[in-house]
């Protein structure tokens, strides 16, 4: 993966581990869809918007549980 030898000294895949992306008001749009296809989750543009605006209007990384009910309110 390319993140994982970008933005790590240590990439994380030399120790049988994936690169963790985080979700925050510095995040661009391409964080939320490696989120959502880590977890197999279909990227439906209105989710994918739906999750970058909330992590816009934060001023800190979006917690998973938060991440999960934007996806769970989406799913309905």
């Amino acid at each position: 993966m390319l993140a994982d030898t970008i933005y790590s000294g240590v990439p994380a895949g030399w120790f049988g581990l994936k690169q963790h992306i985080e979700i925050g008001p510095m995040s661009g749009l391409s964080n939320v869809r490696y989120w959502l296809e880590q977890r197999s989750i279909k990227l439906e543009p209105t989710l994918v918007n739906a999750i970058f605006s909330a992590a816009k209007a934060s001023n800190k990384v979006l917690s998973e549980n938060a991440i999960w009910q934007i996806v769970n309110a989406h799913t309905v």
